[in-house]
């Protein structure tokens, strides 16, 4: 009679001391316990649910299948094991499993209106709307509550709604629901609601009633006004095309509107987009703007910069119109402005200046916007080096005085004082660009660390100094500023791009495959969130809500950087983490090839979305700069999206060869038999008869991706960088290109390609099959010859990045062993697949003397022995990049010294003391922080080195007295 009640109490006992564990991190003390459990209590499913969850939590997913399985077989499921098996699927991220459990519970207990319930939202969470209606009228017919009633409703109608935004052609019905008594009331709090109203009008024709609307609604200071001004601005040059005959008194009512709202920061701005767009819509001139009672842009420019000049969102409120001043006007332009700020200097030619204005921060900030001002309008672009030095000098001069004053800090961590200092590295980061000296850099990242040392960080400092980290090669400082800036992960959406491509080439790949997963799992977390989010706000009845939901989730499925972290998270996991093909099969492409990502054929961007924000930097480019800004970023992304398309169909080409291992692995224990058409004759010959196919499809495929490689890789070489100077305002360079220019992939691709045939001849010649490709015909034709393969690899190892009269660390070089690792990796990994494969479906004799005459007689005896003399030459070639890092391993440490001394080099070239202090102590900081990062990426590549070592003994070990390891006799130089 006590015995359930007692079991259940143990069960729960267990349960929660593994649930503290978890809590705790401490993932391999639970997953014992869970052990324990389960030996003790093999058919509880609680036991298995709960070591299903840690090994979920400990990040090996893919060992799941099996367990929750088995826990659906166990029998009944208690509601300890449904815990914990709804927070697996939810972490899986998996919500159609959570219906399969609900419905076996239900079936256990068919009136139990609780799991009915969950059984109902179940269907929501996986987005069935259709089930989720039908399971809540079931419920209601059984349960009589209003709310289950409501549940069914509100899923008929959110089909409804679905299905209307899908066809999209049923506007006045939306907008007439959108006007009835039931939303009306929400209109006016709630923001979604109104912009579906005007654009239900919009889509409608109907601009009077959208620019009216948006009037109002300014009026009524519901929401921010920005959006709206767009809007109604639009909807007002809309009404403007389409009635030329009322003009006049359109315009006349729009200028009183924007009379009423004159002390308003959106109203003039509002002005200056209208000016904008009349231009560009041709409906106006310039000329012809003063009939209309409208300003010239300068004069409206003036205007908002006498109003609110002082206010730090200035410059970037003004920087998109600043395009709509006419060359010829510039001068004046800029001579109104300073006439306003108050006659303030905007050159500095002596080396004198009165200073006394940086004591009031108001006058600090309109100084500021005026000098950035003159730079976006070209009034320092011909600048000669010696001004550029000067001007730079100055201007830190004045950061360092007005810092003194520095009284109260805005929200986005930014003092007046510090534009300044922006515009100083502006014209430092120019002088780089014309010298092309990496001392420069140096200057940069002193003075960058020194502001970032004198209190709360400003973001805008902290990109600045990443990227100039990153084009120094010190991946372990970017991380240092990036990490400690206290970035929010929902942040990372727009600056992905900050740390893409910035880590892997010197050698982080860890740290990237670490910071790869953390964005995967909070798409992964936060589409899960949403589900569970809008579900809630359907059960309390928010429809607008969950629709709300719907679309963020929506939006984040779509988001580039998403797709990206999934496939470099993968690939580098590939080339860093595995030294053996058996392990790699186990442990990672068993698990990948039931990712969904690799499905498909070709991976698809057509549905991404770029939400890159490259406006966290402030721009003082010149307007004739700005169509080199935009190239640049989208040659990057370019770059980026054929970079990872290349690796996405390298895995896929791993997906292959494991299934065609899997495939001969499955082949290889069936009896070998007499070839039929031998018998009679005194010549019988054994093959495999089990081998149906003369060419597999697992092979197929893997032959299909290997060609898909070269025009992925020719469309990456075909891209320009001849922007390289926008580096410091747009996206961080990616190494792709340099890749592209190096002889890396040739090497990856002869390899590849020769395995593929060995393995695709071995499969031929067991089947006792004639090859009809004529590659195939003859050895010789599959294998390069060994002194061409040898020439293929000493061009690649000549690609270095040495940079010639230059005194400082090469850590471009650092770039060029990185890729030679990662090609080895892929190139090692390849051929110990193919020797897996091929060993696999070699004859399962157990007598050696039938085993060595069945190879003789079929030339596979001959074909082993060239793959291995293949082999020994790729394993031979590791020796290299193992020798280079030990030669930048001394070059380092002979360096130090004058690493030192230049870092030093800088911080005396200001006579103030306190500042000159300061500097040294920056300078000191920067100096290690290179050191310690160069040291690291030389240890992570060194640790690889190891491994390829290891890999390298693995495919020379066939050769008897040829294998156990490589030697400096068999370097390629």
């Amino acid at each position: 009679m006590n015995s359930r009640p007692t079991m259940e109490a143990i069960f729960e006992k267990r349960a929660r001391s593994i649930y503290e564990l978890l809590d705790k991190g401490n993932m391999k003390r639970a997953i014992q316990d869970c052990d324990k459990f389960i030996k003790k209590y093999p058919q509880a499913p609680i036991a298995k649910a709960l070591k299903t969850l840690c090994l979920i939590r400990h990040g090996r997913s893919g060992e799941t299948d099996k367990l929750i399985e088995a826990c659906f077989q166990c029998g009944p499921i208690d509601q300890l094991a449904m815990q914990a098996l709804s927070y697996c699927f939810r972490e899986l991220g998996k919500p159609n499993m959570l219906v399969v459990l609900y419905q076996r519970m239900l079936d256990q207990n068919p009136n139990n209106e609780e799991y009915m319930a969950s059984l109902s939202l179940s269907h929501g969470r996986a987005g069935d709307f259709k089930m989720f209606g039908l399971q809540a009228m079931q419920l209601y017919k059984q349960v009589p509550n209003e709310r289950y009633y409501f549940w069914s409703v509100m899923s008929n109608v959110f089909q409804l709604y679905l299905f209307i935004l899908k066809m999209g052609s049923h506007h006045n019905e939306a907008l007439r629901f959108l006007q009835s008594d039931l939303i009306q009331p929400e209109i006016h709090s709630k923001i979604y609601l109104a912009e579906e109203q005007l654009a239900a009008w919009e889509r409608l024709g109907r601009h009077e009633e959208a620019f009216e609307f948006s009037k109002e609604r300014i009026r009524m200071k519901k929401s921010d006004g920005w959006p709206l001004w767009n809007k109604m601005i639009d909807n007002f040059l809309c009404l403007l095309e389409a009635n030329q005959e009322r003009r006049k008194r359109l315009f006349e009512n729009f200028i009183e509107f924007f009379d009423e709202r004159i002390e308003e920061r959106s109203t003039h701005l509002a002005k200056l987009y209208l000016v904008e767009k009349l231009i560009e819509k041709n409906l106006a001139t310039v000329d012809e703007l003063e009939s209309f009672k409208l300003d010239v842009p300068a004069k409206l420019i003036a205007k908002y910069f006498e109003a609110f000049a002082h206010k730090p969102c200035f410059f970037d409120d003004v920087r998109p119109f600043l395009k709509l001043v006419i060359k010829s006007e510039r001068n004046d332009f800029v001579s109104e402005l300073a006439k306003i700020a108050g006659d303030l200097p905007i050159t500095f030619h002596d080396s004198q200046i009165e200073m006394s204005f940086v004591k009031n921060q108001e006058v600090v900030q309109k100084h500021v916007h005026l000098l950035h001002i003159c730079s976006v309008v070209g009034c320092y672009s011909n600048l000669s080096t010696p001004d550029l030095l000067q001007f730079s000098k100055q201007l830190l001069i004045l950061f360092d005085r007005a810092r003194r004053y520095n009284t109260t800090q805005s929200h986005s961590s930014a003092y007046p004082s510090d534009g300044y200092l922006s515009l100083a590295v502006h014209f430092i980061w120019l002088l780089y660009i014309m010298k092309q000296d990496d001392h420069w850099l140096y200057r940069l990242a002193i003075l960058l660390e020194q502001r970032l040392s004198l209190g709360k960080p400003n973001y805008e400092f902290v990109f600045r100094l990443s990227k100039v980290y990153s084009l120094l090669g010190c991946p372990g400082a970017l991380l240092r500023v990036f990490n400690g800036s206290d970035i929010k992960m929902i942040m990372m959406e727009s600056l992905w791009y900050m740390m893409n491509d910035q880590l892997t080439p010197w050698g982080f790949y860890r740290e990237y495959i670490m910071w790869c997963t953390s964005c995967v799992e909070f798409y992964s977390r936060t589409s899960r969130d949403v589900l569970d989010n809008m579900v809630v706000a359907l059960r309390e009845g928010n429809y607008m809500k969950s629709i709300e939901l719907f679309r963020f989730r929506d939006a984040y499925d779509v988001s580039a950087n998403n797709l990206l972290c999934r496939v470099r998270r993968q690939y580098y996991h590939l080339i860093s983490e595995f030294q053996d093909f058996e392990t790699l099969r186990e442990s990672f492409l068993r698990a990948m090839t039931k990712d969904m990502l690799f499905d498909d054929d070709r991976l698809s961007w057509l549905d991404t979305v770029d939400r890159r924000d490259h406006c966290v930097v402030s721009q003082y480019l010149s307007l004739e700069e700005l169509d080199s800004f935009h190239n640049w970023n989208k040659c990057v992304f370019a770059q980026m999206m054929i970079q990872t398309t290349l690796q996405w169909t390298v895995l896929r080409l791993f997906c292959s060869l494991h299934e065609l291992y899997t495939l001969a692995e499955e082949s290889s224990f069936c009896e070998i038999q007499a070839d039929p058409s031998s018998a009679g004759t005194n010549d019988q010959t054994l093959y495999m008869a089990h081998l149906k196919e003369d060419e597999p499809r697992p092979l197929r495929n893997a032959f299909y991706h290997a060609s898909q490689m070269r025009p992925i890789y020719a469309d990456g070489v075909s891209l320009d960088e001849t922007q390289y100077e926008m580096v410091m305002y747009g996206s961080p360079v990616c190494y792709f290109g340099l890749y592209c220019r190096g002889h890396y992939f040739d090497l990856f691709e002869l390899v590849l390609q020769t395995c593929l045939q060995y393995v695709q001849k071995a499969w031929l010649l067991v089947r006792g099959v004639e090859a009809e490709d004529p590659r195939l015909k003859e050895d010789s034709l599959i294998f390069p010859k060994l002194d061409n393969l040898k020439e293929r690899m000493r061009t690649m190892f000549c690609d270095h990045q040495f940079k010639e009269n230059s005194d400082l660390f090469p850590h471009m070089q650092l770039v060029h062993i990185s890729f030679l690792l990662e090609t080895f990796s892929l190139c090692m990994l390849v051929c110990l697949a193919a020797k897996s494969i091929a060993t696999l479906i070699y004859p399962h004799v157990t007598k050696k003397t039938k085993k060595k005459n069945f190879e003789g007689r079929t030339g596979l005896a001959q074909l082993n022995e060239n793959f291995a003399d293949f082999c020994n030459v790729i394993a031979l070639g590791t020796d290299t990049p193992f020798q280079m890092i030990a030669d930048m391993q001394d070059l380092l440490e002979a360096e130090s010294p004058l690493l030192r001394r230049s870092c030093a080099k800088w911080s005396e070239t200001v006579s103030e003391q306190l500042w000159q202090m300061d500097m040294r102590r920056s300078a000191s900081l920067f100096e290690t922080n290179l050191r310690e990062s160069y040291s690291k990426s030389l240890k992570y590549m060194f640790l690889l080195s190891t491994n390829h070592h290891s890999m390298a003994a693995m495919l020379l070990r066939s050769r008897g007295g040829g294998g156990g390891g490589t030697g400096g006799g068999g370097r390629l130089t």
